[in-house]
């Protein structure tokens, strides 16, 4: 039988092969890459750049075109891309638990051990605004474009590409 439409199932798994032909077919595949130096599977807190919360909020709730205020500090990132992606990921992934869950754990959202109310706030605005559809396909098309820098696309075009677009989810 298939599902309602208003069902999301989240399979998650290491090696995408072992899955059945007939599993992979009713499946919308989207791949979250590794996080090796910061991340969801860090012990340690994640240092989160305020602006960068910020401008992650404007996108998802549908103020993509505010990236364009802020093309000096972008710019700024430059040097941090594989950075800038993990963190904009990585807040994707916890909004995504956060829809999925209805919660997630304490120290994800503390700095040094302290509460993290930027955090809090962008998780929370971000997680009103968005079904977890939203959340998965804007998790999709940041790993298509964090994939994209590997072939040298410009940063800059490549993020105010991706928040125009993920402004436009849950229109």
């Amino acid at each position: 039988e298939e599902p309602p439409s208003y069902l999301l199932w989240i399979l998650g798994v290491s090696n995408r092969s072992k899955l059945l032909p007939t599993i992979q077919s009713r499946c919308r595949i989207i791949s979250l890459g590794k996080y090796p130096e910061e991340g969801l599977n860090r012990k340690e807190p994640i240092s989160w750049d305020p602006a960068l919360l910020s401008l992650i909020e404007e996108t998802l709730t549908g103020r993509g075109e505010e990236v364009f205020l802020k093309k000096e500090w972008i710019e700024g990132w430059k040097e941090e891309k594989e950075r800038f992606f993990r963190l904009w990921l990585s807040f994707l992934h916890l909004a995504l638990e956060r829809k999925v869950r209805g919660e997630i754990s304490s120290e994800e959202v503390t700095f040094h051990g302290l509460p993290d109310p930027a955090l809090e706030s962008a998780l929370e605005k971000t997680t009103l605004k968005l079904t977890a559809q939203d959340l998965a396909r804007a998790i999709e098309e940041t790993e298509s474009i964090r994939q994209l820098l590997a072939v040298n696309i410009n940063f800059q075009l490549a993020v105010e590409g991706l928040a125009l677009r993920l402004s436009r989810l849950n229109r």
